[in-house]
């Protein structure tokens, strides 16, 4: 009984062991969505194209500002010492004023005599002077339209380089994500490959032991093997590339036991449906759809018009001192020597300014004709820009549609050499199969299935292109991005 309990106990023991290990959470497993997601928020360049955005906006309102009055205010204190202030009120005591009591000012001026008064050129020792001055500019030439312009235009060529430095972040991201997948599923087909050579090396060591095998097989296998491993050192190298790859995108070193999630299309890809679907269109009307849109919204053109947009602002602006201006003023001074009463020394002043420049004409003349053609340069630019959107698209579409095909027929030839390999090691248990035909069989599975690996891989890659160059939203959704109609 003792014994039997015993044996009871050990074995519930184990099942407990085997339980809790089933129950225990899965090591964590980065997705792609998360890697793009992390990118995107510590990406340096997209982080600094958000920063110049904002202040492209802050200076669209600076520019706005430029409408607004101005208001200065102004407070001056003058002290001298005694002896300038004797020497300069010297000859003013030859002529006395009447004083008034308590007042170092003197009477005001209409209340003196006709003659015999300098108190108005009198020096004091101390003095302050306080004045008010509004300014209000109603016509600068042209030149406020064209800062605000060209504000205008610096604002959406940030926006534009923004939405191109998210999608590059995107791009970046998902490249290293499929790198390293490729490099560990390569890692995973080579490792197997180093265990099947090993078997092979074995049983050719096991025949030579019975009499039935030589030592040129088992020689040949331990070359074979050696090999076997050099491939599998310079896959791990490539690994470790491709994941400090992804680290630094991500910015962050992947914990010890984070793992890389397996790619699942419908999930993790979901622009491959629409694709395939824009392939298999024969009459070209999704393509045209794509170009015509692309031709509008693509982040490149935007920046194009943006940087039009700011050259034909410049070219206004750089004809305004050609032009008259008109501005309005008013200020409003007081003054106190010796005392902080106002008195009644105050001052007021409003004035209109009608400017009409008379000399810089031959500057102004050249200034605007070298904006003008920096105008028209930008404007050719952005001609080139559209022009080069339907190149860009249907050269994508043909490596795609060559991807595609590789993609098949290397999943077709990686079956087969499977199959190839599992019938030719039966027949080499058998003796109908020799072994330079068995290493042929086993040499040709492992390109097919690199080759699988890689072309794969490589329709993800040119998807992530199409996207990058059409948006992944708007790719994943088949929706073309933005309207459809032609654009001279």
């Amino acid at each position: 009984m003792i014994g039997v309990g015993g044996w009871w106990m050990g074995r519930s023991a184990r099942t407990l062991l085997v339980l809790a290990t089933c129950a225990a959470p899965e090591a964590l497993a980065l997705t792609l969505a998360d890697a793009i997601a992390e990118a995107r928020r510590s990406d340096p360049a997209l982080a600094a194209a958000r920063a110049e955005e904002q202040a492209a906006r802050a200076a669209e309102q600076g520019a706005w500002s430029l409408w607004l009055p101005s208001l200065d205010a102004r407070h001056r204190i003058t002290r001298l010492d005694a002896e300038t202030v004797e020497r300069a009120n010297s000859w003013i005591d030859f002529f006395p004023a009447p004083q008034v009591p308590g007042d170092s000012l003197g009477p005001p001026p209409e209340s003196r005599s006709a003659g015999g008064d300098f108190d108005d050129l009198r020096v004091f020792a101390e003095s302050h002077r306080s004045e008010l001055e509004l300014s209000w500019a109603l016509f600068t030439g042209g030149s406020r339209l064209g800062a605000l312009g060209m504000a205008r235009g610096a604002r959406d060529l940030a926006n534009q380089m923004e939405r191109i430095e998210d999608r590059r972040a995107e791009l970046e991201t998902r490249s290293a994500f499929l790198s390293l997948r490729r490099a560990l599923e390569t890692i995973a087909v080579l490792r197997a490959n180093v265990d099947r050579v090993d078997d092979y090396r074995r049983s050719a060591a096991t025949r030579l032991e019975v009499g039935s095998g030589t030592e040129l097989d088992l020689l040949r296998w331990e070359v074979a093997a050696a090999a076997a491993r050099a491939d599998l050192a310079e896959a791990r190298a490539a690994e470790v590339e491709a994941r400090a790859a992804l680290e630094r995108l991500l910015g962050r070193a992947l914990a010890p036991g984070e793992s890389i999630e397996v790619l699942d299309e419908a999930r993790d890809l979901p622009e491959l449906r629409p694709i395939e679907t824009v392939l298999a269109d024969t009459t070209g009307r999704v393509v045209d759809s794509w170009a015509r849109s692309l031709r509008a919204t693509a982040p490149e053109v935007r920046a194009a018009e943006a940087a039009r947009a700011i050259a034909a602002a410049a070219a206004r602006a750089a004809g305004a001192p050609l032009l008259p201006s008109v501005a309005v003023g008013a200020s409003y001074g007081w003054r106190a020597n010796e005392t902080i009463a106002l008195d009644d020394y105050s001052e007021w002043s409003a004035s209109l300014v009608v400017s009409l420049p008379l000399l810089p004409f031959a500057t102004g003349y050249f200034d605007r004709a070298e904006a003008r053609a920096r105008e028209a340069a930008e404007g050719h630019r952005l001609d080139d820009a559209r022009r080069a959107q339907r190149e860009r698209l249907v050269t994508h579409l043909a490596r795609l549609r060559t991807a595609v095909r590789r993609r098949g027929h290397a999943t077709k030839a990686a079956a087969a050499a499977r199959r190839g390999l599992a019938a030719a090691e039966r027949g080499r248990v058998q003796g109908a199969v020799s072994r330079l035909e068995l290493e042929d069989a086993r040499l040709a599975c492992l390109e097919a299935e690199l080759g699988a690996i890689s072309n794969r891989t490589g329709y993800y890659l040119e998807a992530a292109a199409l996207g990058f160059l059409l948006g992944f939203s708007e790719l994943a959704s088949g929706v073309p991005p933005g309207p459809a109609e032609d654009h001279p």
